[in-house]
């Protein structure tokens, strides 16, 4: 269960930041950065299960 919540908070989080730079309009290499950041986080998830 507690891998759950923490798959769904890494999500809604990823989508936060997505949005939040969206609304900036930063530079693309923030987003790259930002999206980079999120893949990793959702390979590790896979890689623990």
């Amino acid at each position: 269960m507690i891998e759950h919540y923490l798959l769904i908070g890494t999500l809604i989080g990823c989508l936060l930041f997505y949005f939040i730079d969206r609304i900036k309009k930063n530079d693309q290499q923030v987003k790259k950065l930002l999206f980079k950041r999120c893949q990793l986080i959702k390979f590790k998830n896979k890689n623990e299960r």
